[in-house]
């Protein structure tokens, strides 16, 4: 079970630069050298943030790849079957170009990223093969044109459409595998660069560790595990030690975080002791719920649910401290 609602980091500049004092009255030379590395990591800073509030973008509950389903119903049904075509929906327009924009704007940016550009590339490829298909069978959906031409263009552009579709959500997904891949790295290095029983070190931890838990409880839906299920207990018994430690240091009395990082840790606690009860039980999906609850990532079992809640507290998280209300 993993919801594609997970938010990534971005990289706050005064963390991630940190230039030392210039004592020893370097030459112009070391110091216009320096000076450029310093810019050209500022650029590679702000191009990882563009690719971030890039995956980070969804306007909609659902994204691209939960509109699949739609669309190969849509072919099967009035394309293969030929049935008449009295109802369609395109997809939505601003998640596309929303999309669009923000990979430009990072590509736009000329200092390299070796190991994300190739991947953003090929996304806003796709994209743009995507967008201007999709923008054309908005405009026939929004006015009903297919109750006037008894579904002519739907018949010709919608298994464009659904391939199209396809090929840019494979992109999207490794364009987001490789962020994660670069996220874990950066929050880790992140944390362990900060100086023991700091402000900074007990807030990156809480980030680090959370994101932890919850790649750990993601395996743990899927398969139960008593080793994995003494180390989700360890790391979110770590993670409360860290958060008693942020709020003995932070100078601010600002608890827009405190709320989400206490639910995040009590939730975890409570799936962790709830597998160890009846893990079976817990993880059941219920044989009465409807299939279109569960295409719509409603809770299948009670696990579902709390896993739920627990990402809407660390997505919720993560938005505050991008945005530095932490």
């Amino acid at each position: 079970m993993n919801y594609k609602t997970f938010f990534f980091c971005t990289i706050l500049s005064g963390i991630a630069m940190i230039a030392g004092c210039d004592n020893d009255k370097s030459s112009a030379k070391q110091t216009s050298a320096r000076q450029e590395s310093e810019e050209i990591k500022r650029q590679e800073i702000q191009k990882y943030n563009e690719y971030v509030a890039t995956a980070n973008y969804r306007p909609y509950i659902n994204g691209l790849a939960e509109s699949i389903e739609d669309h190969e119903e849509y072919v099967n049904k009035y394309v293969n079957k030929n049935n008449e075509l009295t109802s369609y929906y395109a997809l939505e327009k601003s998640l596309i170009s929303g999309k669009i924009e923000r990979l430009e704007k990072a590509l736009a940016i000329k200092t390299p990223l070796d190991d994300l550009d190739a991947y953003a590339e090929k996304y806003l490829k796709a994209l743009k093969a995507l967008e201007p298909v999709n923008e054309e069978l908005s405009l026939y959906a929004d006015t009903k044109e297919y109750l006037s031409d008894e579904g002519k263009l739907f018949h010709e552009k919608e298994p464009q459409l659904l391939v199209l579709l396809k090929a840019t959500v494979a992109a999207e997904d490794d364009f987001e595998n490789k962020i994660t891949e670069h996220d874990a790295i950066l929050v880790k290095k992140q944390f362990e660069a900060e100086k023991k029983d700091t402000f900074l070190y007990y807030r990156n931890g809480i980030i680090y560790y959370e994101k932890v838990i919850v790649s750990e409880l993601d395996n743990l839906m899927t398969k139960n595990d008593t080793n994995s299920l003494a180390k989700l207990e360890a790391d979110t018994n770590e993670l409360n030690t860290l958060y008693k430690g942020y709020l003995k240091t932070k100078n601010s009395k600002n608890s827009t975080c405190d709320s989400k990082i206490k639910s995040f840790i009590a939730r975890s606690r409570t799936m962790s002791e709830e597998m160890k009860k009846d893990w079976d039980k817990y993880t059941e999906i219920d044989p009465n719920i409807s299939p279109i609850k569960i295409k719509l990532q409603m809770s299948g079992s009670s696990a579902d649910q709390e896993y739920k809640n627990l990402m809407s507290d660390f997505n919720y998280l993560i938005r505050d401290m991008n945005a530095d209300r932490c």
